[in-house]
């Protein structure tokens, strides 16, 4: 697979400082316990899993975090027990840079039911509408800092000081500020409630709608599923569309997907998904009426990484050599272990089994069997 369709899906992430991503937390907190009494007044509790903590209790009587495989789950085991039935699965173009503020805002009071934002609230929703922010590249390079060092924060207890800013950031117009009347920054602590605050009608009249027709709608983040009767596909794509539009959003109709099933098979699927005609794909996992697959891209961005981390320790591991000096290969080796294979608790080969865990499939861990031999035969080329 060619590495420049890695870089296709772009997003900018704000990391606030650390100050105010305390204060976002905070404030963050405070909003989730009225959003969770709204999704419990509306039934909605189940239908909306991004940005909050969600549990149950398993079978042995623990209390266990639910995620998006089991998300998925519930989806497929919907469409199953379905049998017949239309599913739209659709997501939003650029959502979180496109949320408007004024419906952010009135969202946001009508949440806290108060005729207007308390002044604290105010000022947070002002800090996160009219936010100012520095491009990393830009701020580094000024500063004469190295993007690449794995050291450096390790190292410095702050990139600058207050004189450093203004003398190198402000004086060189580093600051930038977003001065539309839409967006909002993502990757503060409080950018996900507030996208879910900013879906909150969206989701009570959809959800309405969608139960009524004996039918279900989930969403996470911007990744919708609305499940209905067949004969009902005309109709809900239009309602959606309309819908969306009132909130000055816009449908990515390059993901959109409509798709047909029945007996529980998968009979029309417009577009195909990624060449793969008869699945349907939803928070990152394939379902073609009976089993579940990880996607191939996934796979093979795992091992387009695998060969890049080899490579470059390789490089460094030959140079060290070379120069006679302290090598530390067994912490290499350690890294590479931790990264790209099962003994590794985070990374995507732990995720697989557990997506295999979950749905119980056996299809899932044969896309994964091989790839400890795979992961044995870059390190053999390379001779680490």
């Amino acid at each position: 697979m060619d590495k420049n369709s890695y870089r296709n899906k772009l997003r900018s992430i704000n990391f606030p400082s650390h100050i105010d991503g305390n204060i976002y937390a905070y404030y963050s907190k405070i909003l989730e316990y009225n959003y969770l009494d709204y999704l419990l007044k509306n039934n909605l509790e189940s239908n909306i899993t991004a940005f909050r903590k969600i549990t149950e209790i398993d079978d042995s009587g623990n209390k266990k975090s639910l995620c998006n495989i089991h998300f998925a789950r519930n989806v497929f085991d919907f469409i199953r027990k379905k049998g017949n039935c239309f599913v739209l699965c659709l997501d939003i173009s650029g959502f979180f840079d496109n949320l408007d503020h004024e419906i952010l805002k009135n969202n946001w009071i009508k949440l806290l039911e108060e005729e207007k934002l308390p002044k604290d609230h105010y000022q947070v929703y002002k800090s996160l509408t009219k936010y100012s922010y520095v491009d990393k590249k830009d701020l580094y390079k000024v500063l004469g800092l190295s993007l690449n060092s794995r050291t450096l924060h390790r190292r410095l207890d702050r990139l600058c000081d207050i004189q450093d800013f203004r003398k190198k950031v402000r004086e060189n117009n580093l600051i930038k500020k977003n001065l539309k009347y839409k967006g909002i920054p993502q990757g503060s602590p409080i950018s996900g409630m507030l996208s879910n605050i900013y879906m909150m009608d969206f989701d009570k009249k959809i959800s309405k709608i969608i139960n009524d027709l004996n039918g279900r709608y989930y969403r996470y983040c911007d990744d919708m599923i609305f499940i209905v009767d067949e004969s009902y596909s005309s109709d809900i794509f239009n309602i959606i569309f309309d819908e969306i539009k009132k909130i000055k959003l816009k449908i990515n109709n390059k993901k959109t997907q409509k798709i047909i099933f029945r007996d529980g098979k998968i009979k029309l699927n417009n577009p195909p998904t990624f060449n793969t005609p008869n699945q349907l794909q939803y928070l990152g996992i394939l379902f073609d009426g009976d089993n579940v697959f990880l996607r191939e891209t996934g796979l093979s961005k795992l091992h387009y990484k695998l060969r890049k981390a080899i490579r470059m320790r390789s490089t460094h591991y030959g140079k060290l050599k070379f120069y006679n000096r302290h090598n530390n290969q067994e912490m290499y080796m350690k890294t590479l272990y931790s990264r790209f294979t099962y003994i590794g608790k985070r990374n995507y080969l732990s995720y697989a089994y557990r997506v295999a865990d979950v749905f119980q499939s056996k299809n899932i861990k044969s896309q994964v069997k091989n790839h400890f031999g795979t992961f044995n035969a870059y390190l053999d080329k390379k001779s680490i």
